[in-house]
């Protein structure tokens, strides 16, 4: 991961306009970075699901959820049912063990929420602070490349990470 964030640091404005030769070139360095990753990891992230909880019911003891999945390339996202010992966090994203009665919550660093004007889910990801707001940016929708809004979530996450 040093090795790769020190690629991104050393290319001008963090990945900026290249010419052909020079982005096929980043892709190859960046591809065999992610093989040595995905290496490492195996297979370990097939047992999870990223979900984002919808409605629930508490019945005997345990929370029942109506999910959506946020996996595969389709939307709208499918809806399935979560049974879990403890509440997850409403609009916050999590991280469900197929053998697991608990969700594991994310830090509010990714958002997948509707893009301000076309209202279609699309995925954010925390960029910095801007002003007294916080800006986070996708790479689905050109004219909707960024949202900036003050998400109190994010900001005590932040808070929480600079001590």
């Amino acid at each position: 991961m040093k090795e790769t964030n020190a690629l991104r640091n050393s290319w001008k404005g963090h990945g900026g306009i290249v010419g052909e030769a020079e982005a096929k070139r980043r892709h190859v360095k960046l591809a065999d970075h992610l093989a040595k990753l995905r290496s490492l990891f195996g297979t370990i992230w097939d047992q999870y699901q990223l979900v984002k909880p919808r409605q629930a019911s508490f019945t005997a003891g345990q929370f029942v959820y109506s999910v959506e999945r946020l996996m595969g390339s389709r939307t709208p996202f499918e809806i399935i049912e979560a049974v879990v010992a403890e509440p997850m966090e409403d609009g916050q994203l999590h991280l469900l063990g197929s053998r697991a009665n608990r969700a594991l919550s994310l830090l509010p660093f990714i958002k997948v929420m509707a893009s301000p004007t076309s209202a279609q889910n699309a995925c954010y990801f925390y960029n910095r602070r801007q002003g007294e707001k916080l800006r986070f940016v996708s790479y689905h929708f050109e004219t909707e490349a960024e949202v900036i809004e003050a998400f109190s979530d994010t900001e005590s996450a932040l808070k929480l990470l600079e001590g």
